[in-house]
């Protein structure tokens, strides 16, 4: 088991050092603070769920933990969160400064759907769905199933390994040219929907799918194959690279069973907390307790009413059990009772374990923000030089503000930190759609896409394709000087009073940002033969200091293995073989490459990769 040296690697969950400042508190309502008594059936009268703009620094950020965040950010660092029945008295505990900003969430939002749309801007994107409504999870999953049926050469269905809770198989796809072909190349990850209510968080992952075969079939010479538009875009060639030379692992809703019970309810419903309306902002799966909780979320759940539910973005290993996340049930960021104990989490980390997937994006509502690690300290990540210029970039093109996700408040146990902290995965988490969980979907999930399209190939071309692949270096970086000074230039930004002015090296735009195993396998003649290799490691994860069970670390592996050429050759993209913590700390790790020959003979190797190195194996005997 190795030991984390804690040096100047300290997990501050978001207390820095001196006294705690406690800003000054708004007056609540009498009315609102006689209505949170303790009585269940006062709870499920009636009381409307609230938006509160809560203002927090550095040492009080960690007070708002628990509490339901909608992810928004206000310019001066003030954040909204979500009040459930019984928040508001919490929050007046805090002592926190506290402004009701909205005092009926389900009125405003049925008002918004309800207004005249306004007049369209942009052409239709690829994926958008014909009703302009968000897809229901039947939609989704039929959406998947029809892209791979009808496109076997490059979109594969994935079945993901762990049922839902209320037994559903939970389904993604895979995007490449020959796409059935297991070889090297990089891995790109996108999902959506850890959070039930988070809906244009889905349609943004299904419409890059769709982006990805309609841009391949048109670059090809197939446009009457594309499913939003034959006609020729300019960015067709950059995508057929993206197809080509990297592998798309796409997963639209990781959560679906709260999504689709979030999704059966209308948001227009007049209805109170205890009604309809509220059923819509459900946040967490479905997961039960097996009694009857005092916490007025238990009312509604539709399978049981002893279901309580577990964020499943609170649920991963990598510094679980810490502030940012709650250790209560009725809590909307309740981690769960371990470390992976919910079929979400367990999917996702299927995948980076199974697939090397050297960057990605889990898609999430609302806030407008492009975020990394690290959730739960102000230490700057190994790679944050990488991780800031990429994601200032990012949001240079969507408009959104980027940051490191401590900056907001305290995180632990999320899914970007978990794939960043535990395979060195170029990984970021993106909120979408404003202030709002799922506006109209036709003002806004367009336009939206429309703003992240760039992003996402900028991120896929950087830190998957080689630099002779990169179209961005030819088109995008060339049309936009903002980017290419975030990318390469002087930097000076000041955003959620974190100063980025520290960052003084450019990224090298022909340098690979991720790694890189090579060789051929051959028999005693020297003659190329055709097998496997494998990229294995098992290591402990670390868990937050004072967690509830105890452990200062948690067992993670990855597995993941290739075919070769027909001639024995392979070149494989991978994830830097040292975790950023111990990368940290100074120390280095290595991997197993076991190399296995038709006859079943193998040959291990011990390698150490660097973000961006190469390690040529050479020709090795089998």
């Amino acid at each position: 088991m190795h030991r984390f040296s804690r040096r100047s690697f300290l997990r501050t969950s978001g207390l820095a050092s001196g006294a705690l400042a406690v800003g000054v508190t708004a007056a609540a309502p009498a009315a609102a603070l006689d209505s949170l008594g303790t009585d269940k059936a006062t709870y499920l009268g009636g009381e409307a769920l609230k938006l509160a703009r809560v203002w927090v620094n550095r040492d009080t950020a960690h007070l708002i933990g628990t509490f339901d965040d909608t992810h928004n950010v206000f310019d001066d660092g003030s954040v909204e969160l979500l009040l459930w029945p019984g928040d508001l008295g919490r929050l007046v505990d805090t002592g926190l400064r506290y402004e009701i900003t909205v005092d009926d969430l389900a009125a405003r939002d049925r008002a918004m759907r309800t207004a005249p749309a306004a007049e369209r801007t942009i052409a239709i994107q690829p994926g958008e769905t014909e009703d302009g409504e968000y897809r229901t999870l039947d939609k989704f999953n039929a959406d998947m199933q029809m892209l791979a049926s009808e496109n076997p050469d490059i979109c594969e269905l994935i079945e993901l390994p762990m049922l839902s809770l209320e037994g559903r198989t939970i389904y993604g796809v895979m995007i490449a040219e020959d796409v059935t072909r297991r070889d090297g190349r990089p891995v790109y990850y996108n999902d959506g929907v850890h959070h039930a209510r988070e809906w244009p968080a889905a349609e943004m992952p299904i419409m890059w799918a769709f982006d990805l075969i309609d841009s391949y079939r048109r670059a090809t010479g197939e446009p009457e194959r594309a499913y939003s538009s034959s006609e020729a875009d300019p960015h067709d060639a950059r995508m057929l690279n993206i197809v080509r030379n990297s592998r798309n692992i796409i997963i639209p809703v990781v959560n679906p069973d709260g999504y689709n019970y979030s999704r059966s309810y209308p948001i227009d419903s007049s209805f109170g907390i205890a009604g309809i309306g509220s059923g819509a902002y459900w946040r967490k799966n479905m997961r039960t307790n097996g009694t009857y909780n005092d916490f007025p979320q238990t009312a509604w759940m539709p399978s049981s009413h002893d279901a309580h539910g577990v964020d499943c973005n609170r649920n991963y290993s990598y510094r679980w059990g810490g502030n940012g996340s709650s250790a209560s049930e009725s809590s909307s960021t309740y981690r769960g009772t371990d470390p992976f104990s919910e079929p979400e989490s367990q999917n996702v980390a299927f995948i980076h374990r199974t697939y090397q997937c050297v960057a990605g994006i889990t898609h999430h509502t609302s806030g407008d923000l492009v975020l990394w690690a690290w959730g739960d300290t102000h230490d700057d990540a190994p790679d944050d030089v990488l991780l800031a210029r990429l994601g200032f970039a990012c949001g240079d093109y969507n408009g959104y503000r980027p940051t490191k996700s401590i900056d907001l408040y305290v995180t632990t146990g999320t899914c970007s930190d978990y794939t960043y902290g535990a395979f060195g995965s170029v990984s970021y988490t993106f909120e979408h759609a404003g202030s709002s969980f799922h506006p109209s979907y036709e003002t806004v999930v367009p336009q939206f896409y429309a703003a992240n399209r760039e992003a996402l190939m900028l991120q896929c071309e950087l830190v998957c394709l080689e630099p002779e692949q990169r179209g961005f270096m030819h088109a995008a970086v060339a049309a936009n000087a903002d980017v290419t000074t975030h990318l390469t230039g002087d930097f000076d930004e000041n955003i959620s009073n974190t100063d980025y002015t520290y960052i003084g090296n450019p990224l090298d735009l022909t340098a690979r940002h991720n790694c890189l195993i090579t060789g051929r396998l051959v028999d005693a003649d020297g003659n190329g033969v055709a097998g496997t290799v494998r990229n294995s490691k098992s290591y402990e994860n670390p868990l937050s200091e004072n967690n509830p069970i105890g452990q200062e670390t948690f067992p993670e592996h990855w597995d993941a293995e290739i075919d070769t050429d027909a001639d024995g050759r392979f070149s494989w993209a991978v994830y830097p073989t040292t975790l950023p913590a111990v990368e940290f700390a100074g120390g280095q790790e290595t991997v197993v490459i076991t190399l296995t020959g038709p006859d079943g003979n193998s040959v291990t190797r011990e390698v150490y990769l660097s973000r961006g190195d190469v390690a040529n194996l050479g020709d090795v005997i089998v």
